[in-house]
């Protein structure tokens, strides 16, 4: 499933809309999603954050998708860590980069 941190979507009922042009070319040229598929949006503002996962009903210049499980999450429960590292090469610099992103 392919998961969206994007902003600009409409939501109205049980429906979603996206109208960004950029993120529409994205979903059907990269990601190759078509109508059927699940994808997750997540959409953070202030102190919360929800995700949505939808069902994709229609892909031409919008998306639409049929809302099928929302989550809600307070960013003051949310863990924060912090990673310190003191590599003296390159090499290992971009490694450890590379590995704390997977995180």
């Amino acid at each position: 499933m392919a998961q969206l941190f994007i902003t600009p979507y409409e939501k109205s009922g049980n429906t979603i809309t996206i109208t960004n042009p950029e993120i529409i070319d994205q979903c059907r040229k990269v990601l190759r999603l078509a109508v059927g598929k699940e994808i997750s949006l997540q959409n953070t503002n202030g102190e919360s954050s929800t995700r949505h996962t939808i069902t994709i009903t229609e892909i031409k210049q919008n998306i639409k998708g049929t809302i099928t499980e929302e989550k809600t999450t307070n960013k003051s429960n949310q863990t924060t860590i912090m990673a310190v590292a003191m590599p003296n090469k390159r090499d290992k610099i971009e490694l450890i980069v590379q590995k704390l992103a997977e995180i």
